[in-house]
């Protein structure tokens, strides 16, 4: 009798801690609305699960998909919210969201306490369960109602129950209110109850609970972080240069979750705004993009121990994660969680757009019956509830529900998606393939993927004249096209766009051998394989890059870029032109192999005078450091814009030369990505720009774009400095001064515009009226050989009074020894952090490779490669001293 009274006393508590309400009898009109029966998954055979389907006996997800349609398109300003059981992480995610997105954290549970003086238990425990909802739920429709824009709102438990459901479903149809869901081991481990007979049970209905009221979902994957040895480069680079700190792992506890919110944010919320890690400079849409692949991967292999999600970056522009539904294992009861979790994996590991496809592609017509369209649905609404970039949906469905869907369907992009089974000749020919292309784009989809199976070579070309034709409407769709087997991979190297490939890692495995003779549309070429049938037949061609620069000998950008280029199997090579003017380098500009240069010093500013266009953010700092062949003008069929990946990876006549400027990238990357959540750009935020050179107008800039509005100065010579401040102060005149379109990723709307000071280096006294500075960037080059660490300009130690810490940004990679190696263990102690000038220019390189290409940046391969040489560079200059 006590052991079930105890077992009874834990579920209680239990209940009390995820604020689960008691079941009422059934009819009671407060009893839970979303208990439903969670089946097992039992191994099956794919008729057996064809027959589940059939059958009605497969559910899309333990909380089914809200019959309603549901409102996914948003005002860029309205307030966000997060709700969710306890122990999942909601507050970390709020204030991730709020510093990425530039927002004010509203926390329920701490306005309640600032309001009756009391902790919701111990208001709890005085007052009662019943009083303290009441009060819960009066106090959410206060805050609602009061920060409807420009707000992240953070909700307990406590508000989802009666008229707080109420609230919370009216507040959806114009904000996004967001299901934190998480491994039911975290939130065990978060309440400390673990061995409950029935708590997952109770997590389960209270998710479901906060599923019916919320119209995003979004998977909190856990942080494991793991020291890994460092490489043998770093080993070497850490004899010399015991100071310097050339992979911050510690400092990357919530990197991982930033990344995938912000990129889950950015569909969500239809917004460039939410800034990733990772910069994708190239135009954001692969789908209009031409010779783009996306990686095919299984769902059940996302989290395989025989794949390594990192090592499959290389050379693909999306993810697309397919489930075959009829070969799927998964229950009801982990349908939402398998679906969330891999999408949260992918978007951790690789910063790429992500193609959700419930496949049904080995379901043949006479068994798409009415139940199984239901199921198939619910699993398409409830990918859509985890805002990936794009989602299929089988074109074999009814008319009314793919409607149904794009009207759902938020930002996420709806690919209406058909295997032809009848494989007759003559298919792309015949009018078929132009009837479903026209069913498509009446239907509302935002791309059409077509394939079937190639019975001859000319199916091949009877392909590509078909899709050819279809993208050359002006008003009509991306359209893919392709042919399956073994006579239709020419037709996958020269489909238009997001071309699904595999990978070696993948075609290894026993499932994916297994899944690829199962499903017909399988793919079975490699990036690699596409890439080495467009170099051969001369579609794209192999290009030379360059570095200019007066010295430029030990420069690591050709370490950087051939690594990225053959991580990305393209034929591009990258060498040093040491020079000591633009003349000796002219010819090289107008070769028709020219792909682009790196601009070194001292050209950057002269070469502005050479260029043909700049970008906006090359215009307002004043200076270049990469240059773009423009080999299509307007007015042709080719776009002008030199990001168009159609610009990229292919010879001819230079009608143009266009100049970039990628310094400002990088220092923007590093600030971004190290920032404390603390010292996240305010109004009050300050700056320090030392030095007043090239560099140092790259970095007012990043400051800018990130927020920063008081920028000072620091210079030997005063009359530069205050050359540099007038600069900004007339030219920036308004926050879109600071927004680039060739950069569409960046968090633009973060730019103001900043003030601009100058600090007198013999006067030591920081400023009164302004708070200590929190982020530092020094960009004055140190002497060479024989006076490494001497510094120009020091930073004196009690402008580091910053409470929260912050940044030493170094920027002098050059130097062997960089300017702010020597304080960084002193500085750090204070909760200051340095970054290394390697990284930096890191960065700079890793956006610089997306504009020379128009793809994304294998950073892994040119990270490691950059360390190699630059240890091979440090070991050579001391052998020497």
């Amino acid at each position: 009798m006590q052991t079930v009274t105890t077992q009874a006393s834990s579920l209680n508590l239990a209940r009390e801690l995820l604020n689960v309400p008691q079941k009422r009898k059934a009819g009671s009109s407060d009893a839970l609305e979303s208990a439903s029966t969670l089946n097992e998954s039992i191994p099956i055979d794919k008729q057996r699960r064809v027959e589940l389907l059939r059958h009605d006996g497969f559910r899309p997800s333990a909380p089914q998909a809200p019959p309603q349609r549901q409102r996914r398109s948003f005002e860029q300003d309205a307030s966000i919210v997060f709700v969710g059981p306890r122990g999942n992480g909601k507050s970390s995610l709020a204030v991730i969201a709020a510093t990425a997105l530039g927002r004010s954290v509203i926390d329920v549970d701490q306005k309640f306490s600032q309001a009756t003086g009391m902790t919701p238990p111990a208001y709890r425990k005085v007052h009662g369960i019943e009083d303290h909802r009441l009060r819960q739920v009066q106090l959410l429709g206060e805050l609602l109602s009061r920060h409807e824009k420009n707000c992240v709102i953070v909700c307990g438990p406590h508000v989802v129950v009666g008229k707080g459901r109420e609230l919370l479903r009216e507040f959806s149809k114009c904000h996004a209110v967001i299901c934190v869901g998480r491994e039911m081991a975290m939130i065990e481990k978060y309440l400390d109850l673990k061995n409950q007979e029935r708590l997952t049970d109770l997590i389960q209905e209270m998710h479901s609970i906060h599923h019916r009221v919320s119209n995003f979902e979004y998977y909190n994957l856990a942080e494991r972080w793991r020291s890994a040895a460092p490489s043998l480069p770093e080993e070497k680079l850490r004899k010399v240069f015991p100071n310097r700190i050339f992979r911050r792992r510690s400092f990357e506890t919530l990197q991982n979750t930033k990344n995938g919110l912000t990129c889950f944010l950015n569909v969500a919320l239809g917004l460039n705004a939410a800034e990733g890690i990772f910069h994708t400079l190239h135009p954001p849409d692969p789908e209009i993009r031409p010779n783009t692949v996306a990686l095919s991967i299984p769902m059940d292999l996302v989290e395989s121990p025989h794949v390594n999600l990192t090592d499959l970056e290389c050379g693909h522009d999306a993810v697309e994660i397919v489930m075959d539904v009829a070969l799927s294992d998964l229950s009801a009861s982990t349908a939402c969680d398998t679906i969330g979790r891999s999408l949260a994996v992918v978007r951790r590991h690789l910063s790429l757009p992500v193609i959700c496809h419930f496949s049904l592609d080995s379901v043949d017509n006479t068994q798409l019956t009415q139940d199984v369209m239901t199921a198939y649905f619910g699993l398409l609404h409830l990918g859509l509830r985890f805002a990936p970039e794009f989602l299929t949906v089988d074109l074999r469905s009814p008319d009314e529900e793919i409607r149904g869907l794009v009207e759902s369907r938020g930002r996420t992009k709806i690919i209406g998606n058909l295997y032809d089974r009848s494989a007759h000749d003559g298919f792309w020919t015949g009018a078929k393939p132009d009837q479903i292309y026209g069913r498509a784009t009446e239907l509302g989809c935002n791309v059409l993927r077509l394939c079937t199976l190639a019975l001859s070579t000319s199916d091949n070309f009877s392909c590509l004249a078909f899709m050819s034709r279809m993208n050359n409407n002006p008003n009509g769709i991306p359209t893919i096209a392709y042919n399956v087997g073994t006579l239709g991979s020419l037709s996958s190297a020269f489909n238009s766009s997001l071309t699904p490939v595999t990978h070696p890692a993948l075609q290894a495995d026993e499932f994916a051998t297994e899944l690829k003779a199962a499903s017909p549309t399988a793919p079975s070429s490699t990036a690699c394989e596409t890439q080495q049938i467009l170099y051969a037949t001369h579609t794209l061609n192999a290009l030379e890059f360059y570095v200019f620069g007066s010295d430029v000998k030990y420069s690591l950008s050709p370490a950087l870029h051939n690594a990225g280029f053959k991580a990305c199997w393209t034929p591009h090579t990258y060498e040093t032109r040491q020079c000591d003017s633009l003349e000796s380098v002219r010819t090289l500009m107008q070769d028709s192999r020219f792909g682009g240069a790196s601009v070194s010093m001292p050209f950057k500013r002269e070469i502005v005078s050479l260029v043909d266009s700049l970008s906006p953010s090359a215009k307002e700092i004043g200076a270049v450091n990469t240059l773009l062949p423009i080999r299509h003008l307007d007015g042709q069929h080719v776009s002008s814009h030199p990001f168009s990946k159609a610009q990229r990876n292919r010879a001819g006549p230079i009608k143009a030369l266009h100049g970039a400027n990628t310094d400002w990238m990088g220092i923007y990357a590093c600030i971004s990505r190290y920032i404390s959540p603390a010292n996240a750009p305010s109004p009050r935020t300050t700056g320090v720009v030392i030095g007043a050179g090239g560099i140092a107008r790259a970095a007012i800039y990043a400051m800018a774009r990130l927020g920063v509005s008081s920028i000072f100065i620091l210079n030997r010579t005063l009359e530069n400095a205050e050359t540099l401040a007038k600069h900004y102060n007339s030219k920036i005149e308004s926050s879109s001064d600071l927004r680039d379109p060739t950069t569409t990723s960046s968090s633009t709307s973060k730019g103001v515009k900043p003030i601009v000071r100058i600090l007198n280096p013999r006067d030591e006294v920081w400023p009164e009226k302004y708070s200590y500075p929190s982020i530092i960037v020094y960009t004055i080059p140190t002497r060479h050989a024989g006076k490494a660490g001497h510094r120009e300009m020091q930073v004196p130690e009690h402008w580091l009074q910053n409470p929260t810490g912050g940044l030493l940004v170094d920027v002098s990679y050059h130097d062997f020894e960089p300017a702010m190696s020597q304080p960084i263990q002193e500085t750090e102690r204070r909760g200051w952090v340095t970054i290394d000038p390697i990284e930096v220019f890191f960065e700079q390189g890793c956006a610089q490779f997306e504009l020379f290409t128009g793809t994304p940046a294998p950073r892994s391969a040119m990270w490691e490669s950059c360390l190699q040489q630059y240890s091979q560079n440090v070991l050579k200059h001391v052998d020497h001293q």
